[in-house]
């Protein structure tokens, strides 16, 4: 068959369309996740400021447990291991992911190691540090958007909760971590450049009941009603 110039520019245009449909499904399923336990702005910067919480205004302190540092900003749903972890729809899912048991696909294991050290940087591995926290001092997380804070997304919120280390368990489900200590506005973004890494964040102050000693802190989003995905990490409270 002979194919003219209109029809090769018709199925050109037409694979073109295509590209840009599977293109946006890609983004559709990504999802984020807590890129940053302990992010702290440079001196004079401001958490109201729409870029507080890009790489050019603050530094990292403090990391999700295993979180491989090396990874470009926002890759990590693609890279593996996910860290995107979407919590299995049962009555009380378990809390922290552990690899497999997730309802997408299998993620990053950040049960608490033990020691919990094992899980944060030491002698040149991947890991990014512990955080680290004086009582009462203010705790500001970061996350990449993920598309999810275009204008037509609506918003929803991250729920920050935290209990003593010795009390979670191995495959802790979602109920022991209790009520949350704070709420975080998702699309609270720096919204230039690609939407899928737009760098977003929020802070909060460590309230009066989180003692010193080790905590478990869990970074839990909800991106529809029902679907939740998590990220956990270990903070070190000091006087």
């Amino acid at each position: 068959m002979i194919m003219t110039a209109h029809s090769r520019r018709s199925k050109v245009a037409a694979l073109s369309y295509l590209w840009v449909v599977l293109a946006s499904l890609g983004r559709v399923r990504s999802h984020s996740w807590a890129a940053c336990i302990d992010w702290r702005f440079y001196s004079g910067v401001h958490a109201n400021n729409p870029a507080a919480f890009s790489d050019n205004l603050g530094k990292c302190y403090g990391y999700a447990r295993r979180y491989d540092t090396q990874r470009a900003w926002g890759t990590l749903d693609s890279d593996y291991p996910s860290r995107h972890y979407r919590q299995a729809s049962v009555a009380d899912p378990i809390a922290c992911s552990n690899g497999p048991t997730g309802s997408e696909h299998e993620g990053a294991d950040e049960q608490r190691a033990k020691p919990v050290s094992a899980a944060y940087a030491h002698r040149g591995n991947i890991y990014g540090p512990m955080t680290i926290k004086r009582r009462g001092s203010a705790l500001c997380l970061r996350w990449p958007a993920k598309n999810h804070a275009v204008p037509s997304q609506e918003e929803e919120f991250v729920f920050i909760r935290m209990i003593p280390s010795r009390m979670e368990r191995p495959n802790g489900r979602q109920s022991e971590f209790g009520k949350p200590i704070a709420r975080l506005r998702f699309k609270n973004c720096l919204q230039e450049g690609d939407p899928d890494k737009w760098f977003c964040g929020g802070c909060f102050r460590l309230p009066k009941t989180v003692t010193s000693g080790l905590w478990t802190l869990q970074w839990r989003w909800m991106l529809n009603q029902g679907e939740y995905y998590t990220s956990c990490a270990d903070v070190l409270i000091r006087p």
